[in-house]
């Protein structure tokens, strides 16, 4: 299927800037809500100073060690489960009328959406990934590469 319409890099940069200012709100509700948590029932023990020092550092690993588990989590669920449903793609990519295809221009699988979901962060590495759709003839990024998939307008 070589006459595909494939999405523009704006597009997709679009997209994918839609996505992270989504992201980032959602996971830094639900991080600051459980750190928020974690200082609130913290407080409430604080006996003296140093039992004071110790629960703020805590509450800041605790807050650190948050993002470090459930920002990549939440991440690839998210693009895993809108990349694989009949949406075809994340509210970014639907806000640009792009959407992600196999080699048939048909939807891909749960599996294949998390393959390509994970392996997005091989491509973030210094965005060297990204910029490979600059210079790839199916305009598709590494992890495009890497999954079999391509990006389409719709």
């Amino acid at each position: 299927m070589e006459d595909r319409n494939y999405a523009e890099i704006p597009q997709r940069f679009l997209a994918y800037f839609i996505d992270f200012v989504i992201l980032y709100f959602f996971c830094y509700r639900i991080i600051s809500s459980r750190s928020f948590y974690m200082t609130f029932t913290g407080n409430s023990f604080r006996q003296n100073e140093a039992a004071a020092h110790l629960t703020e550092l805590l509450n800041y690993y605790s807050f650190v060690g948050n993002i470090i588990l459930y920002f990549p989590i939440i991440i690839i669920l998210y693009y895993t489960v809108l990349t694989g449903s009949s949406m075809q793609g994340t509210f970014g990519k639907r806000l640009t009328k792009i959407k992600v295809v196999d080699i048939n221009g048909d939807r891909i699988s749960y599996l294949r959406a998390l393959g390509r979901s994970s392996s997005m962060f091989l491509s973030s590495f210094l965005f060297i990934g990204f910029f490979m759709a600059i210079f790839s003839k199916n305009k598709q990024a590494l992890h495009d590469l890497m999954a079999d998939t391509f990006v389409v307008k719709k």
